[in-house]
């Protein structure tokens, strides 16, 4: 009988450390979880910031493109009417150099800005791809953690 008491204690205990174990893995599993959501919820929010800067990088680079467009018009019609004007006289020289200039540093300026904004985008979809890479690895490194568990469970 001294016997069996012991086998049935011996048991008892062996029960209650396995639960206590499968207790510290449940709450250890929760605190993990706890943290992918938040993880996921910062991905999601940089996710949506750097498509918002996409866009708005996109629309930067089409209204440069306008305003390119609008001083070309507008250069050109005020070298005609400069030209009309000023034919022959040195005004009419020295007004057409300025224009000119004018001209070329506003093309170099707007063609740095585009230039940058390219940049600038190109850079912020790299960054995406990125995270949505570390994402994608993430999950199935999740995935198959938890399908190891789960084999580990059922042996």
């Amino acid at each position: 009988m001294d016997d069996q008491n012991k086998s049935v204690s011996n048991e008892k205990h062996n029960i209650e450390n396995e639960l206590n174990e499968l207790k510290n893995q449940y709450n250890s599993l929760i605190k993990e979880f706890k943290m992918l959501k938040e993880n996921d919820v910062k991905i999601n929010k940089l996710k949506e910031n750097m498509t918002i800067s996409q866009q708005e990088f996109s629309q930067m680079n089409q209204t440069l493109q306008e305003i390119t467009n609008k001083l070309n018009c507008i250069s050109d019609e005020n070298r005609q009417k400069k030209a009309m004007r000023n034919r022959g006289s040195m005004m009419g020289m020295m007004g057409g150099m300025m224009g000119g200039m004018l001209r070329k540093t506003a093309v170099m300026t707007i063609g740095t800005v585009m230039k940058v904004a390219d940049v600038t985008m190109r850079t912020v979809s790299m960054a995406k791809e990125g995270i949505e890479d570390i994402v994608a690895e993430a999950q199935y490194e999740n995935t198959k953690k938890r399908r190891n568990e789960h084999e580990y469970c059922e042996e």
